[in-house]
């Protein structure tokens, strides 16, 4: 019994969050308590306590005498996020590269194969991100960092991937047909396989900038 309001709170944490980086709860937008706890149909210390490990992870923040609202971003913002995660990303890329075994191998493999069957995006007008893409994009990332055992690396890229979802899925109804970024799967994960350490790196380095320059403009 003592463990309900963790996983209650748990599981309100989750929700949240994929309404924040899903934009259904829009930056500056204010989380009324009573309204989350309704709507959620749970008590007042699960939804506070989710809020806070919210706030922890820079989507929630909470202003003097005005409560929680969903964190803010800017330009300024996403230019040093891309940065931070560029620096992560291709430093845990490098040891993946020179830790991972065979079996670091096959769930990348395996991560990309998933990844480049899924649609990317959903049939409406205009077109949405495809949640399960989504998902394996996610995956795939993580399983090219795998094959490194650094723990606080590997929670700091996740930190930062989480980040910056909420700027990825702006880029959606700006791209150009121009990027083809199931080749730039490919490529990186080709050069990694192949232990092209500063191919595969430079490679991902542009990946993650070719985002960026779609949302900044």
């Amino acid at each position: 019994m003592q463990q309900e309001p963790a996983n209650k709170a748990s599981l309100v944490r989750e929700r949240l969050r994929l309404e924040i980086l899903h934009g259904r709860l829009l930056p500056g937008q204010k989380l009324n308590i009573s309204e989350l706890c309704g709507r959620l149909e749970v008590t007042l210390p699960a939804v506070r306590e989710a809020l806070s490990a919210l706030q922890g992870e820079g989507l929630v923040e909470l202003k003097a005498k005005k409560g929680f609202e969903v964190s803010q971003f800017s330009s300024q913002d996403f230019a040093e996020l891309t940065q931070a995660r560029i620096e992560i990303e291709t430093i845990c890329l490098r040891l993946s590269i020179a830790s991972g075994d065979g079996a670091w191998e096959g769930r990348v493999e395996e991560a990309l194969r998933q990844l480049l069957a899924t649609q990317r995006y959903t049939d409406e007008l205009p077109p949405q991100m495809n949640e399960s893409w989504s998902d394996l994009h996610a995956r795939l990332h993580e399983e090219l960092a795998s094959g490194m055992e650094n723990r606080w690396l590997a929670d700091t890229r996740r930190a930062l991937f989480r980040q910056s979802e909420r700027f990825r899925r702006l880029s959606v109804p700006m791209e150009r047909s121009t990027r083809n970024v199931d080749e730039e799967h490919r490529s990186i994960v080709a050069a990694a396989l192949a232990r092209d350490t500063d191919h595969a790196v430079e490679l991902l380095r542009q990946h993650l900038q070719a985002t960026y320059r779609i949302v900044a403009g």
